[in-house]
């Protein structure tokens, strides 16, 4: 999986989530859940 940074009129609001051929649910789910923990951490509101 890889991550990235938004791009034009949403860049700094948004990033992107990818797959590089390679993708099942076990790293969707690995991936989303360290995204989940990073953004507790860094206090970031999530809905």
């Amino acid at each position: 999986m890889s991550l990235g940074q938004g791009l034009s009129k949403v860049a700094g609001k948004v990033f992107r989530i990818g797959h590089l051929g390679d993708f099942n649910d076990l790293t969707l789910m690995g991936t989303l859940s360290g995204v989940e923990v990073a953004l507790g951490l860094a206090k970031v509101p999530v809905r």
